[in-house]
Parts: structure tokens; C-alpha cells; sequence
């Protein structure tokens, strides 16, 4: 029997259009050792501290926080308001070690 891949046991036979990752994302900057050409579009996003992450919490929110420590968080659409835009993912690389997904 030949081995089966990870991805191929995942993937269980179906039909995938592989991509190159830099045609599927939007970048938060440019940078120099990517292509140009690999980066047309570029968005600045909020860069958000830890006290601000924790400002969007809400009891009623549906919006998950992820936060690299176990945790149940969550926030409103309206508080993230334009902090936050949809299916972006912010991570804080320093400081209370958390990040906040629109989902």
C-alpha cells in the first residue's frame, strides 16, 4: 500500500486549486525581500496594545478574541467598529500576549 500524506488523508480526494499564499493575502506593509509584484495590495491596519484589546471585551459580543492563554472572550461589532475589519487577524508580538480574530 502506498503512503498517504497528511494533506492527502485531509484533503480525502477532493478537487483544490493550489495557490501561492502571497495570491490569497493582503499585506500590512511592504517588504523589501518579497517581490513587488507579490504584494499589490497593502492595507494599514491598527496596531492594537494589549489595554485595548482588553477595552473590546463584552459579555454579549459573538466576535472571538483569541488570546494565546486559555480564555472565553468575546466582543461586540460595534466596539470593534472600524478598529477591526472583517476576517482580519491582529497578533501583538510584545506585552500581555494577545490577539483578536473577526470571525
Amino acid at each position: 500500500m502506498k503512503d498517504v500524506s497528511f494533506i492527502e488523508k485531509l484533503l480525502d480526494g477532493a478537487d483544490v486549486e493550489w495557490k501561492p499564499l502571497w495570491k490569497v493575502t493582503t499585506w500590512d506593509k511592504k517588504f523589501n525581500a518579497v517581490d513587488n509584484f507579490k504584494q499589490p495590495k497593502v492595507i494599514k491596519y491598527h496596531y492594537l496594545l494589549s489595554k485595548e484589546i482588553k477595552s473590546l471585551i463584552s459579555e454579549s459580543g459573538r466576535v472571538k478574541l483569541l488570546t494565546t492563554n486559555p480564555s472565553n472572550l468575546h466582543t461586540t461589532e460595534e466596539r470593534a467598529g472600524n478598529i477591526v475589519s472583517q476576517g482580519e487577524v491582529i497578533a501583538i508580538p510584545w506585552g500581555r500576549k494577545s490577539c483578536c480574530s473577526v470571525l
